[in-house]
């Protein structure tokens, strides 16, 4: 929560968007040795807390409404920039 925080504030100060918290992964020494063997962390170890953690986090992202407006100024440049406003309008 500590590095979310000060990512959080670190976006809306310098990029004037807003993050959403939507989970962690713990440090484990799993995740070495599963990129040592090149092998998916859930495939090696499925039943450890950092392959719990991985499937609870893209269970919240997968659950996240997404949101067409974008929070900050940096997405909405991104949006003129890709002509997603443009080709939504017209």
């Amino acid at each position: 929560m500590d590095v979310f925080e000060k990512l959080t504030i670190v976006s809306v100060r310098y990029l004037d968007i807003s993050i959403d918290y939507l989970g962690a992964v713990p440090y484990d020494r799993k995740m070495h040795e599963a990129v040592r063997a090149q092998q998916v962390i859930q495939d090696l170890y499925p039943d450890h807390r950092v392959s719990k953690a991985f499937c609870s986090l893209a269970d919240s992202l997968i659950e996240t409404p997404t949101n067409d407006q974008p929070k900050g100024t940096l997405q909405f440049f991104f949006k003129r920039f890709l002509g997603v406003e443009s080709e939504a309008n017209g």
